[in-house]
């Protein structure tokens, strides 16, 4: 992965708070419109968010079903999806149970390729 000194920005989801994850998911795609690039790293306490079947009833705690909202990413080129491997491993997910495709990597590099990134925030 190679960058250009064009602004890149990475999203950093490590919250397992459902009550904000429409919102993080809007934010997510609203700020990416101001950068050349973006990606989401997840830790596996936010996996849910980007999961087929998190479990989790989006009604039952007041919230719209945003799931389907996520492939929204790819149009806007957020394609870098980036998991900590003993995380996922520990979690019992694999890479199937995600809505889109991620880039699994060891935690070294993990946060190697966070640095990479112009602008980092975390939701």
């Amino acid at each position: 992965m190679s960058f250009s000194s064009q602004r890149s920005l990475a999203c950093i989801f490590s919250k397992p708070s459902f009550s904000s994850n429409r919102e993080t998911l809007d934010y997510l795609l609203g700020a990416s419109v101001f950068f050349e690039r973006s990606g989401a790293f997840l830790f596996s306490t936010a996996f849910f968010v980007f999961l087929r079947n998190s479990g989790v009833n989006p009604e039952l705690a007041g919230e719209r079903n945003f799931i389907k909202s996520v492939p929204l990413l790819e149009l806007l080129d957020i394609t870098d999806i980036f998991v900590i491997e003993s995380e996922l491993l520990a979690s019992g997910y694999n890479t199937d149970d995600f809505v889109m495709p991620i880039t699994i990597l060891n935690e070294k590099i993990f946060y190697e390729y966070m640095r990479r990134y112009t602008d980092v925030i975390m939701l």
